[in-house]
């Protein structure tokens, strides 16, 4: 499948080290999809029952690990009261964050945060129902994602990038070229993406941070290890 000859990985399995392409080659197809591509290529010379058997197995091991990153940043993964009964789909939360980065200014970490606080608890308080599937704690700069730092690391095209200010302090700034599909989320959500989008598109993270200081759901949650109601979405005063 991979080109290499026997003698090759006899001598690997023994302990010698690849050269740099085999061993670029070794460590991508540690990724099933990329190992998936060397399957199809090689499809002719393994037939059509091995080839069948081995894109089962791929197949399980891709769920698996899916299942392994949606637990991440999911937990159990059930759509409860602690999450805005949203749904819980991995695919829906990049394009979420794809967006924001596209239709809002020098998105840090700490904007993306309040963004999505917004997006989800404007969006509760109109229709019943959070958009991104994430529960969310009140700490010193304001409401926050739980495992907001695993969600913006998962995903390939969400780029986390070092920027260094005049003052000498450093701030992770999320970058991408990939452009968002709309086409998974109702009106609804899209319109409140809009308006979220259009109201804080030109904050600062410091500025987007000290705004929701004045909202009830970090007023009555900071300092505290409890998720954030979604009952507080109808206290909501920026947006």
């Amino acid at each position: 499948i991979l080109g290499f000859g026997v003698n090759q990985y006899r001598q690997y399995e023994e302990g010698y080290m690849p050269s740099e392409t085999n061993g670029k080659i070794l460590k991508a197809c540690q990724n099933p999809i990329i190992f998936e591509t060397f399957v199809q290529n090689s499809r002719a010379q393994l037939g059509e029952k091995a080839y069948t058997r081995i894109t089962g197995q791929l197949e399980t091991v891709k769920k698996q690990q899916a299942d392994v990153r949606r637990s991440l940043i999911f937990g159990e993964g059930k759509r409860t009261g602690a999450n805005g009964f949203a749904p819980l789909s991995l695919e829906r939360l990049r394009n979420l964050l794809l967006y924001f980065i596209h239709e809002c200014e020098d998105v840090f970490n700490t904007k993306m945060n309040k963004l999505l606080f917004y997006a989800d608890f404007y969006h509760y308080r109109q229709h019943g129902q959070a958009i991104s599937g994430l529960s969310y704690r009140a700490i010193k700069y304001g409401p926050v994602p739980v495992h907001w730092d695993r969600a913006y690391s998962l995903f390939d095209d969400v780029r986390q990038e070092i920027v260094e200010f005049d003052t000498g302090i450093t701030g992770t700034k999320l970058v991408s070229v990939s452009q968002p599909d709309l086409s998974l989320f109702s009106e609804s959500e899209k319109d409140t993406l809009r308006k979220i989008a259009e109201t804080f598109s030109q904050t600062t993270a410091k500025e987007i941070s000290l705004v929701s200081h004045d909202e009830e759901a970090w007023k009555r949650y900071v300092g505290t290890a409890q998720l954030i109601n979604f009952s507080a979405a109808f206290e909501l005063k920026a947006v």
